[in-house]
């Protein structure tokens, strides 16, 4: 039994490499330009998280625990953007705050 999902999950993963090796050869270029892409988003992501480290450890040095404390809770705290005007499905712009919170829910 074990030995027939471990051939069945290799099969699958040979397909989907192999579907990587066609889409790649097809067309090298594209597959360069996006990997090149990735790996430059990841290093932007990789500098902001490390300069995030070096600003929590320069408020920590100082030993104000209080500042440590809103530093921390200013970088995880969620972005809830506060929308002023947004457009229906309809294509009506909704402006009051009550329309703006149902459509809002109903989306969601």
């Amino acid at each position: 039994m074990r030995q027939v999902a471990k051939e069945k999950e290799m099969d699958t993963d040979f397909r989907s490499n192999q579907g990587k090796r066609e889409a790649k050869g097809k067309d090298k270029n594209r597959s360069q330009e996006l990997k090149a892409d990735v790996h430059r988003k990841c290093r932007v992501d990789k500098q902001q998280q490390q300069l995030e480290g070096v600003e929590l450890e320069e408020v920590n040095s100082k030993g104000n625990s209080r500042q440590l404390l809103q530093t921390v809770k200013s970088m995880t705290q969620m972005l809830q953007p506060r929308l002023q005007c947004i457009e229906s499905a309809n294509g009506e712009n909704l402006t009051e705050a009550a329309q703006i919170r149902i459509q809002v829910e109903s989306v969601l």
